[in-house]
């Protein structure tokens, strides 16, 4: 099915209220923060139109979902799970809210007990999928298996769309400059414009390449980019390793205008990591697909925030990564 990169999902901790604040945490952990404490004066008073939009938002992301892939795809996502499970009404609801829960003490090791009514929801096979194990062969078929080929297609575009967004900004900073020119004739603003213009459009192997590079960096650091393409062999990479792959030039045009999502979208201003938000797409879609998950599963509950107004367990941990 086709890559979306437009959706983020509801419960995602990075999707905000179109007033609500926009900008990435801090790294200052542990801090005291002053708008988790108005959030929480509010969530009683919002909580049931929060449920609304949830429900409904999940609702049109299923039936959307849905509408996309084949039988044999439901099926290997689990799918098909939602017609066979019992739905509860409200009331059946509230009551698992006061009954549901089981209260432990502090400080004790629960038991984990096999019981065959659940090992019995899917006794089927759980474990890699035959995509992914066939993709397992090729490091690069791995690669590809987890971020294909049309994501980079997607980057690349969005790459090319950022530059001629920013074409008119960067002509008058030009402009701007060459009439500070005196020691020779100024250029008039067609040649300048013919001059930005020259600029070739990037392509998807170009944006791999790129990547590539910069884990080569990671891996083999230098204190300027810049320095990768010197002639004197410094660190484990052969000279001339990086100038095989790409031209300076050219690596510093990509890493001037790469971009993964249109910064003009108004999905910008309420999605806190929309920046990578096809990174996060991809990832999340075959992540999905390449694993077979079993009956029984282990979640770790720093990444499960809960927004249930049926669930009465709110704890603030301010070391988990979902504080």
């Amino acid at each position: 099915s086709p890559l979306r990169f437009d959706y983020a999902d509801i419960l995602d901790p990075n999707f905000v209220e179109p007033d609500g604040e926009n900008s990435l945490d801090t790294d200052g952990e542990g801090d005291d923060d002053p708008a988790e404490a108005a959030a929480s004066e509010s969530d009683d008073t919002s909580s049931d139109t929060s449920e609304l939009c949830k429900t409904d938002c999940l609702q049109r992301e299923l039936s959307r979902v849905t509408e996309l892939l084949s039988n044999e795809e439901l099926e290997r996502l689990h799918m098909n799970i939602q017609e066979s499970s019992e739905v509860y009404n409200d009331d059946q609801l509230d009551e698992m809210k006061r009954t549901g829960w089981e209260v432990l003490p502090d400080n004790i090791v629960a038991e984990v007990t096999n019981e065959s009514a659940v090992d019995k929801l899917y006794d089927a096979y759980c474990g890699p999928s035959r995509d992914i194990m066939a993709a397992a062969k090729s490091p690069l078929k791995l690669f590809y298996y987890f971020m294909p080929k049309t994501f980079w297609r997607k980057v690349a575009a969005q790459t090319n769309l950022y530059w001629r967004q920013t074409l008119e900004a960067r002509l008058q900073k030009a402009e701007e400059k060459e009439r500070l020119v005196t020691n020779r004739t100024q250029r008039s603003s067609a040649q300048l414009r013919r001059k930005l213009e020259k600029f070739q459009k990037i392509s998807p192997h170009e944006v791999v390449q790129w990547v590539g590079l910069m884990l080569a960096h990671v891996l083999s650091p230098r204190k300027q980019m810049d320095q990768h393409w010197n002639t004197r062999e410094v660190g484990v990479l052969p000279v001339g390793t990086f100038g095989r792959v790409m031209a300076r030039d050219r690596f510093r045009e990509i890493s001037r205008f790469i971009h993964f999502t249109d910064n003009t979208n108004q999905a910008a201003a309420t999605d806190r990591a929309w920046k990578i938000r096809s990174v996060l797409a991809t990832l999340e879609k075959t992540f999905k697909e390449g694993y077979v998950l079993g009956s029984r599963v282990t979640i770790d509950e720093g990444v499960l925030p809960s927004h249930n107004r049926r669930n009465p367990t709110r704890t603030f941990m301010k070391d988990k990564p979902h504080r």
